[in-house]
């Protein structure tokens, strides 16, 4: 029995490993087309890789409803999964985990050694085609093509990621030939462009706000928060959660509210500012921001508090998918068993992580379930011998 894994990203890495583990006699193969597996783990938290959070729960995830089943089962389990890849962490306040060393890189070199020590097969190369028609035949395999040979494997398993940061839009092209249903690949966890453009001396600043989302008039999204300036709008990871709420096909305009007054109500604003106009602002925000909001102010004491505790900004549009986090789109839930992770029209090929149309907000939630995708994928698996 062969199983061959396209892609090598977190959920590739996880699931061969489990499945190796489970199945000690199957041969397990995982093709990719850079030479290093697992590079999310190296980018994910600026590189400390926050893979997992204390409170998990299907709401926090795009389409978490249709795989509450997968996010569930692996969140009973989830501790003793890690414990047993070897993955010793700690849980900061905000309950993100993080492994003890807080490198990613070395998170990544750990499950890479599992591989080895499992006699998992890696190979270099880009699958530019599938051919499953053959395989619904009792001997039946799947044939993978590249530009350099042809590879054979029993069971397929589809993990390519997204479009996001280092991948590339290509992984997607050999989805055509199966015919899959996709939804357009779209960014999420992304800087947003705001109509509102950013003065010079507050780019690449930080100030903390409580941010709202603001959506026909109702606040549909809170988070309390750093935000980034940047260039032509928002960013900070606040930002990134009010992005994956958005949608990006809504014609009714969306609305960023950062309330900067740190609960100071106006009467006492007011008293601090009479007494000391400097000081005042001080207290509340840094130098930059001050100088921001003194400039979008008019003159007056009643005025320089509703911009403090109002700071309205028109949302335009996302940053594209190479400047996102995590991709929302690719292989529609629609085209997959949900009971196992198989394609409905292609029982033999399956496909984990990133590639299904399922995201979650910032916190460690989408290299959650890509872990909680391959859990589910080995144990619902059934290997006929």
């Amino acid at each position: 029995m062969n199983i061959t894994f396209v892609g090598g990203g977190v959920s590739s890495l996880i699931a061969s490993i489990l499945l190796k583990e489970k199945y000690p006699s199957i041969d397990v193969t995982i093709i990719e087309k850079d030479e290093t597996l697992g590079k999310r783990f190296k980018v994910a938290g600026n590189g400390r890789c926050n893979f997992s959070n204390n409170d998990i729960s299907s709401s926090f995830f795009h389409n978490g409803n249709q795989v509450k089943h997968i996010i569930d089962q692996f969140n009973l389990c989830k501790d003793d999964i890690y414990s047993s890849l070897g993955i010793y962490y700690f849980i900061d306040n905000y309950g993100r985990y993080y492994p003890l060393s807080e490198s990613g890189k070395s998170l990544q070199g750990l499950l890479l050694k599992r591989l080895e020590s499992l006699s998992i097969k890696v190979i270099n190369d880009f699958i530019i085609s599938v051919d499953d028609s053959s395989s619904n035949n009792i001997n039946g395999s799947i044939l993978l093509k590249s530009d350099h040979r042809t590879y054979q494997t029993d069971i397929l398993v589809l993990a390519l990621g997204g479009q996001s940061q280092f991948y590339s839009k290509d992984n997607y092209l050999l989805l055509n030939d199966l015919n899959i249903k996709t939804n357009e690949p779209s960014p999420s966890l992304s800087p947003l462009i705001t109509k509102e453009k950013i003065p010079p001396y507050l780019q690449g600043k930080r100030v903390k706000a409580v941010v709202s989302l603001i959506h026909n008039d109702q606040q549909i999204y809170e988070e309390k928060g750093e935000v980034i300036f940047k260039k032509d709008g928002l960013s900070g990871i606040c930002i990134f959660n009010i992005s994956s709420i958005i949608d990006q096909s809504s014609k009714n305009p969306y609305y960023i509210d950062l309330d900067c007054s740190n609960d100071v109500d106006y009467q006492t604003f007011k008293d601090r500012y009479l007494s000391d106009k400097e000081e005042c602002l001080q207290t509340l925000v840094n130098d930059d921001y001050k100088k921001y909001l003194i400039s979008v102010s008019e003159s007056n004491v009643q005025s320089l508090y509703k911009t403090l505790k109002k700071r309205r900004f028109t949302y335009l549009k996302h940053y594209p998918l190479k400047d996102s986090q995590v991709t929302r789109g690719g292989i529609s839930l629609e085209s997959i068993n949900l009971a196992n992770l198989s394609l409905i029209n292609h029982p033999k090929i399956y496909t984990l992580g990133e590639l299904m149309d399922v995201d979650g907000l910032e916190g460690g939630y989408n290299i959650f379930f890509a872990f909680a995708s391959a859990y589910y994928f080995v144990n619902h698996l059934k290997i006929d011998y």
